[in-house]
């Protein structure tokens, strides 16, 4: 956790910075000169470099934790729970790729000059907004409130073969039964108060 406190702390001030510097190039061109121009410009280039490398980190870091995570759902034979995080993971890895493709275009048109027009460069930066926001709208509709909603909570998936057993073996005098009623405080002081009553 202080892992994650330091990390979108740094990000969170970075970013910031960038964002604060590049207004400043932008709305004060007329009254800085050349050389300040450029300082800033280096400047914020460096920013986005250091947000690039700390998205990176939150990316890879979220990944290598989806691995492990995926590898004990698949050692304990979760195939429902296993398949919505396959589904992230496969989000995660085409947001990377869009977020790398377009990465390249930004540095080419910047150095290049000319790819996109002057009046057309917010193009580059609502493109990785837009990835951002897929990316939400993806979670948002794989962990949407769902009738089996509670089959991924921390309820464990039994095996086809456990749960078949289970079923032929009714009359046995070790066997689980699994129901769907889960009792709760509420019902014993009903029992109690109708044996009250009665």
């Amino acid at each position: 956790m202080k892992k994650i406190h330091v990390l979108g702390g740094l990000y969170i001030v970075i970013s910031l910075v960038n964002d604060i510097m590049t207004e400043i190039m932008v709305a004060e061109v007329q009254r800085i000169s050349q050389e300040e121009e450029e300082e800033l410009f280096d400047i914020v280039s460096i920013l986005g470099l250091v947000i690039l490398v700390l998205d990176l980190i939150f990316y890879f870091w979220i990944i290598d934790s989806l691995s492990g995570t995926m590898e004990y759902l698949e050692t304990m034979k979760q195939t429902r729970k296993l398949l919505r995080y396959l589904r992230l993971k496969c989000i995660l890895m085409f947001s990377i790729l869009f977020g790398v493709i377009w990465a390249v275009f930004g540095i080419v048109d910047t150095y290049d000059e000319g790819i996109v027009t002057q009046e057309a460069t917010w193009v580059i930066d609502a493109a990785m907004e837009m990835n951002y926001l897929f990316v939400l709208i993806a979670v948002a509709i794989l962990w949407r409130p769902q009738q089996n909603a509670k089959e991924y909570a921390y309820v464990m998936e039994l095996p086809a073969a456990v749960s078949a057993t289970l079923d032929d073996d009714d009359d046995d005098e070790g066997a689980i039964e699994l129901s769907g009623i889960v009792p709760s405080a509420a019902d014993d002081s009903d029992d109690e108060f109708n044996d009250e009553i009665q």
